[in-house]
């Protein structure tokens, strides 16, 4: 069990969300296509919400709407990058008067509830993520097998 709060906190939720978009990229007469370029596309894919927790993504997203971006320049182009997709959302939420008085933390947590455009991480985890999937369901099969 992960510390809530944790990058880690939605690991499996996103593994799965991960392979299942995968093996719909798969199925849609995408055959000829490599391993790599499968991630690719399927990393691409809007997923099912944001794999981030609401205090974490409050965190970064009260920093930079006071313009303290050292915590941005500090994370990966892809976590960077859905930082910003959130804090561009929690903007366009400002704009609409139900959320006009609301504080910032209630309009994080439903920014976070919607669907992400995309996965947020690189076609190179989603590649090892698949191989390590692969291995333990070989694994899994060698063991039924006795």
């Amino acid at each position: 069990m992960c510390r809530k709060g944790t990058k880690l906190e939605f690991l499996d939720e996103m593994r799965t969300d991960l392979m299942q978009n995968f093996r719909e990229v798969l199925s849609k007469d995408k055959k000829g296509l490599s391993v790599s370029e499968l991630c690719e596309e399927t990393v691409k894919r809007p997923a099912r919400r944001f794999y981030v927790s609401v205090l974490q993504a409050y965190k970064v997203v009260s920093k930079i709407r006071k313009g303290n971006l050292h915590e941005l320049d500090r994370m990966a182009s892809y976590r960077k990058e859905m930082f910003l997709e959130i804090n561009r959302m929690v903007d366009e939420c400002l704009t609409r008067y139900e959320y006009a008085t609301k504080p910032l933390i209630f309009i994080v947590a439903h920014v976070l509830s919607n669907r992400a455009p995309r996965f947020y991480i690189s076609a190179e985890s989603m590649r090892q993520l698949y191989f390590a999937n692969q291995k333990k369901r070989l694994c899994r099969k060698d063991t039924t097998s006795y």
